[in-house]
């Protein structure tokens, strides 16, 4: 699997992650009487501020942990959406911050390679798991 791929898989999960922990707000009261007027239309919603280069960063940080969190077998699958968000704020990033950047990645090139690139700096700069050295090999 590419490190894009992983990037995605993680983003997608934690873009549920966020809602695991709200409370569901409470039904809104039925209406007894027709609106006077008609209904206007929503306004379109403001795209989000392009991400800067620390959120960036801190948003490949967050994709690497989720990651970690979304293979560890030993986490129940009810557990993982706090720990997701846990992970996504200690990397230094809102979890709605990191949805609206993992959003925008889905239609701008140019993001994708900014965050894959961060993704891969950042595992080159954290320590790779510690491995037993390899036995010697008997002199023949």
């Amino acid at each position: 699997m590419t490190k894009f791929a992983t990037l995605l898989i993680a983003a997608t999960a934690l873009t549920g992650a966020p809602a695991l922990a709200q409370e569901a707000a409470p039904a809104p009261a039925p209406q007894t009487a027709a609106p006077a007027t008609p209904a206007t239309p929503a306004a379109p919603a403001t795209p989000a501020a392009p991400a800067t280069d620390a959120e960036v960063k801190s948003f490949a940080k967050a994709a690497i942990a989720a990651d970690k969190i979304n293979k560890d077998t030993t986490i129940a699958p009810a557990d993982k959406g706090q720990q997701l968000a846990s992970a996504v704020t200690n990397a230094g990033i809102q979890p709605q911050r990191f949805n609206q950047i993992a959003s925008a990645s889905d239609t701008d090139p140019a993001l994708q390679k900014r965050i894959q690139d961060a993704i891969t700096a950042e595992q080159q700069a954290s320590p790779a798991p510690a491995t037993a050295p390899a036995a010697p090999t008997p002199a023949q």
